[in-house]
């Protein structure tokens, strides 16, 4: 199974000033992003030996930062459905404005009382970190009746993939 580093749990891969990851790991954008902004590197962990633990660290001289812009997007996929009823984009546009988050994309549909909406927004500029926005969500939904997923898109893509 591949590993997949995310923001949520990239901690767990520090050593001191460096990240150090696992060979043939994939690690997101937004992960390198809060590395960088915490300046801290990140380099390959080359596996001596195949093992379930956590093998001993033999770092790679080769460095897995990329230029990117300092602006670049985190985007995430919400999902919302449940019965319709009125207020619910409102509902949970409203948790997102909030919190700084900018809607990319949004799509709805109704389907005689059932009630579907996928969106894909960027939380770059957001106010909380990813797992506080995404109990408000699901807070959010609980009061609204209705069900609420916050994903991130690299996680989304990655399950979805054929």
């Amino acid at each position: 199974m591949q590993t997949i580093i995310t923001v949520d749990n990239i901690a767990r891969y520090r050593r001191g000033n460096t990240i150090c990851i696992p060979e043939r790991a994939i690690v997101t954008s937004d992960a390198r992003a809060w590395a960088r902004g915490k300046g801290l590197a990140l380099q390959v962990q080359k596996m001596d030996r195949p093992s379930r633990e956590q093998p001993p660290l033999t770092l790679a001289k080769e460095n897995l930062e990329t230029p990117e812009e300092e602006n670049t997007p985190v985007r995430v996929v919400v999902s919302v459905v449940g019965r319709d009823k009125v207020g619910i984009i409102a509902g949970v546009s409203q948790v997102l404005a909030q919190h700084n988050v900018n809607i990319l994309d949004i799509s709805q549909t109704t389907m005689q009382d059932l009630f579907a909406m996928i969106m894909l927004v960027d939380i770059a500029g957001c106010s909380e970190s990813f797992e506080t926005l995404k109990k408000k969500l699901e807070n959010r939904g609980d009061e609204l009746g209705v069900d609420i997923k916050a994903q991130r898109e690299e996680i989304f893509k990655y399950m979805h993939r054929i």
